[in-house]
C-alpha cells in the first residue's frame, strides 16, 4: 500500500544521506551501485514519492561513481524547478551536475533561466533559496556556456528585477551560509564578466546598499567573501564614489578595528593563516581580512 511504499522511501533517503569521512564513502556508496535501483529512483523523480526520490538523487549524486546513472533524471528534476519547490529539484542538479557532462546537460536543457525565475518569484526559506543559489553557482561558476545561459536569461527577462532578486539573498542575515553562497555566485560571474561588473555597480543596489551591510556582518565568512567581492568590482568606474556614499569606508573602518582586537589575542583571522603546519615552516597563505580591507 502507498504506506509501505513511503516507508520506504524514507528508509532509502536515510539511508543514502549517511555522512561519511571521506575515505569510507567510495565503499559505502558503492551498494547503491546497482543499475536497477538507480532506475527506480530515476522513473520515481516524475511519480508520486517524488519529494523523496529526489532527495535520493541528491544523496546519491555526492558520490562521483554514482552520478552518470542518475543523469537521466535530469529532464524530469529541471520541470520540477517550475514546481511549488524548486529548491528539491535544484538541490538533486547541484549535485548530478558536478559531472562536466552532466552539468552540460542541464545547461543546455535551460535550467540556468529556470532557476532564475525561481528566485524571482521568491517565498522560500533560507534553506531552500540557498539550494537554488548553490545550483546557480554550480552552473555558472567557471563554466562558459552557463554564464552565457544566465547573460541571456537576464537579457530575455526583465534583467534589472533578476538581479535585485539575487541581491535580496544578501540581505538574509539570519542566513549566513546563503549570504555567502550567493556572494560566491556574484564573484564568480564577475570574474567572467567586466561588463557584468560595470552593470553592477552603476546600476544595481549592490555596492550603494548591500555591500556595507555585508561588510558589517556577524560572521567572519561573510566578511571576508564582501571583501573578496568589493576587491573584484574596485577598478569598475563609479565603484568608489558609490562605495563612499554609502558608508563603505566607515564599514572597513569597522572591519579593521573588529580585526585589529581579534588579533591582538593572537587569535585573529590574519593570526590564523600564518600558524605553521608543525613543521616549523609557514606557508603561503590568502590574504587576511585585514589585508584585503587595507
Amino acid at each position: 500500500g502507498r504506506a509501505a511504499e513511503d516507508t520506504r522511501w524514507r528508509l532509502l533517503d536515510a539511508m543514502s544521506d549517511a555522512r561519511l569521512p571521506p575515505p569510507r564513502r567510495a565503499s559505502y556508496y558503492s551498494q547503491f551501485d546497482e543499475p536497477a535501483l538507480l532506475a527506480v529512483i530515476v522513473a520515481a523523480v516524475s511519480g508520486p514519492s517524488s519529494a523523496a526520490a529526489k532527495r535520493c538523487v541528491r544523496n546519491l549524486a555526492r558520490s562521483p561513481d554514482l552520478r552518470q546513472g542518475l543523469m537521466p533524471a535530469i529532464p524530469a528534476l529541471i520541470d520540477s524547478l517550475d514546481g511549488v519547490a524548486p529548491h528539491e529539484g535544484a538541490a538533486a542538479l547541484c549535485n548530478v551536475a558536478c559531472l562536466n557532462e552532466a552539468k552540460e546537460k542541464v545547461v543546455a536543457s535551460g535550467a540556468v533561466a529556470r532557476l532564475l525565475a525561481a528566485v524571482r518569484r521568491g517565498g522560500l526559506v533560507p534553506d531552500a533559496a540557498e539550494d537554488l543559489v548553490a545550483c546557480l553557482g554550480v552552473l555558472t561558476g567557471g563554466f562558459k556556456p552557463g554564464i552565457e545561459a544566465l547573460f541571456q536569461a537576464v537579457a530575455e527577462e526583465d534583467g534589472s528585477a533578476t538581479v535585485e532578486s539575487l541581491i535580496d539573498l544578501l540581505r538574509q542575515d539570519e542566513s549566513p551560509s546563503l549570504q555567502s553562497v550567493a556572494i560566491d555566485v556574484f564573484g564568480g560571474i564577475c570574474a567572467a564578466s567586466p561588463r557584468f561588473r560595470g552593470c553592477l555597480v552603476q546600476e544595481s543596489s549592490l555596492v550603494r546598499e548591500a555591500l556595507p551591510e555585508l561588510l558589517r556582518s556577524d560572521s567572519a565568512e561573510v566578511r571576508l567573501a564582501a571583501l573578496e567581492l568589493a576587491r573584484l568590482l574596485v577598478e569598475s568606474d563609479g565603484f568608489r564614489e558609490a562605495f563612499q556614499r554609502a558608508g563603505g569606508v566607515g564599514a572597513l573602518q569597522a572591519l579593521l578595528e573588529r580585526d585589529r582586537q581579534s588579533s591582538a589575542g593572537g587569535f585573529g583571522l590574519m593570526a590564523a593563516l600564518q600558524l605553521d603546519d608543525g613543521t616549523g615552516i609557514r606557508g603561503a597563505r590568502a590574504p587576511s581580512q585585514r589585508e584585503l580591507a587595507q
